[in-house]
């Protein structure tokens, strides 16, 4: 794991939420190569989780997905709130399984059933706000 000094921790938090708001906005905003990106969207997260630990990237994420959230509230469109959600947890869910060195079969069964459970939560909380 990298060690950073200060003024790198900063630096790299700062890219951190920037690179990784870009992925997660670059799905919604670039139709046809968002399939391709939304593959690679996890790897943001992945990457500073190793490089500055678990409590900043969960920050790191969680910054990232307000900002990209509020720019989609700017440009009036709700489309990609679950999509921002889900690979947000993609990314600290795969990244915590790989910390603990968990086999890869353990390691995509665990996020898939997270992700399922998160995702079947999401689905019944907008369900009953939108009906509301």
């Amino acid at each position: 794991m990298f060690k950073d000094v200060k003024g790198d921790f900063n630096r790299s938090f700062i890219s951190g939420i920037f690179l990784t708001t870009l992925f997660l906005l670059a799905h919604i905003f670039i139709p046809f190569l968002g399939i391709f990106i939304s593959l690679i969207t996890p790897l943001p997260i992945l990457f500073y989780y190793q490089k500055l630990g678990r409590l900043p990237c969960i920050f790191i994420s969680f910054v990232a997905s307000i900002v990209a959230i509020c720019l989609l509230e700017l440009f009036q469109t709700q489309l990609g709130v679950l999509f921002i959600v889900e690979f947000g947890i993609i990314g600290l869910t795969l990244s915590e399984m790989l910390r603990k060195n968990l086999s890869i079969e353990k390691t995509v069964l665990y996020s898939v059933f997270i992700i399922l459970g998160t995702g079947t939560i999401l689905f019944y909380l907008y369900s009953a706000i939108n009906f509301v």
